[in-house]
């Protein structure tokens, strides 16, 4: 969405609960850019764990974990969880024949490494994900539409004490992505890749 920025975000949640806008957000005597900035992150993870937005969508080839041990989970591969990931949403390989399910998989962590796995029977695997995209300017238009709402709900008790507000704002927010799922079909966000393209490319 070209022109937007986080100042003009918050600007959008704090007129949804009918509050002065800001002038810039990091703002240091500003009580409503004080606490946009506190709830931005907590939003923004959230916004986007809550649909398959294409614009932060990504597909990448799993790494396997050298040192974890799958089997005392009863499955025979353990992949590690690609970075900045909002949501998993489907793991799948060359084979796949449901690409709208994908595979069976598990989300384990590793204590002794100290990271996130992905504990699956699939060979090969690929990963479609939900990236947390942090730069406002590849932020489409339904995305911010539910983002300020989702904001909005965040900032309006700390800003006014209003828990019955909060809980509109995430109706609101609910009802923007039923929007937002539709606008996505239109466009052809929901199209994957056919496996048989990772097939070619191997060879």
């Amino acid at each position: 969405m070209i022109g937007t920025s986080q100042t003009e975000i918050c600007n959008l949640a704090l007129d949804h609960i009918a509050q002065r806008p800001i002038t810039i957000i990091t703002d240091p005597l500003s009580t409503q850019a004080i606490v946009c900035n506190r709830k931005w992150n907590i939003a923004l993870k959230e916004t986007l764990r809550a649909a398959d937005w294409g614009f932060a969508r990504v597909t990448v080839a799993l790494a396997e974990s050298g040192t974890f041990d799958p089997a005392a989970n009863g499955y025979r591969y353990a992949y590690v969880m690609p970075v900045e990931c909002a949501a998993l949403r489907i793991i799948f390989n060359a084979y796949t024949t449901d690409m709208e399910k994908g595979e069976k998989y598990e989300r384990a962590y590793d204590p002794t490494n100290n990271e996130e796995l992905i504990l699956t029977d699939v060979e090969d695997a690929y990963a479609k994900y939900t990236y947390i995209v942090t730069d406002v300017t590849l932020f489409d238009p339904s995305f911010v539409t539910s983002f300020g709402y989702r904001l909005a709900a965040e900032i309006v008790v700390p800003l006014i004490g209003k828990e019955d507000t909060a809980s509109d704002m995430v109706k609101l927010f609910t009802s923007s992505l039923s929007d937002a799922a539709r606008i996505g079909s239109y466009e052809g966000e929901q199209k994957t890749v056919s496996p048989n393209l990772f097939v070619d490319s191997r060879g």
